[in-house]
């Protein structure tokens, strides 16, 4: 019985992983889109969707080493699949689009020159992949966008911390925004990766106690 007693107690001792949600981590950008068709808000199936955006300079835990010094800009461009609107809800299913990360020390990005944007080193490329824009039809309220990224090529491949695809928390203003020519819509981004890691040990018998 007292050998008993006593494994009872070591296996009490135990030291055991704790988990917490770790630092979600993300990189948030702005820009403008062209939506196809002219007008902001109007969306048609089987038109071209591009937005030219620009990595904001504060960035809080970015999922990858951006450097202060370098501009990093981004092409998201992809097709639309289909508009549709139920009750007050409005949808627009986007196709797998190409996305594109740049990382440039000469020429700032100028939408009057588009090129701008695409003229540093391409050190991301990848989808973005179940891609679907939102509203409930309320004057003034944007699409909530959300999908993946997944980059699979690229200089700076190695260096994202999220391999398993980065969640999009995008927004579309296509009623606000003042947009350079050819451009309808505003189109601001935040692509980020949350996890679970292992911060700590304990023993078993406090893991218990969290369930009494």
């Amino acid at each position: 019985m007292q050998k008993l007693k006593s494994l009872a107690i070591g296996v009490g001792l135990l030291l055991v992983p704790t988990f917490a949600m770790a630092d979600t981590l993300a990189a948030n950008w702005s820009g403008h889109a062209d939506n196809g068709s002219g007008t902001g808000g109007n969306y048609i199936a089987g038109t071209s969707y591009v937005a030219y955006l620009v990595l904001n300079e504060t960035q809080d835990a970015p999922w990858y080493p951006f450097d202060g010094s370098m501009e990093y800009t981004a092409v998201l461009s992809t097709t639309i699949s289909s508009f549709s609107i139920l009750g007050n809800l409005e949808t627009i299913n986007f196709a797998v689009g190409d996305v594109n990360v740049y990382e440039d020390d000469t020429t700032p990005a100028d939408y009057g020159s588009l090129g701008t944007f695409t003229d540093g080193a391409n050190i991301l490329s990848g989808e973005a992949q179940n891609m679907i824009g939102s509203r409930v039809s309320i004057y003034g309220l944007p699409f909530d966008v959300t999908g993946v990224i997944v980059f699979d090529s690229g200089s700076g491949l190695g260096d994202v911390a999220c391999t398993t695809g980065l969640l999009m928390n995008d927004f579309i203003d296509f009623t606000f925004a003042t947009n350079p020519a050819g451009f309808e819509e505003a189109y601001d981004a935040e692509w980020k990766c949350e996890g679970l890691i292992s911060v700590e040990a304990d023993t078993w018998g406090s893991v218990k106690s969290l369930y009494r």
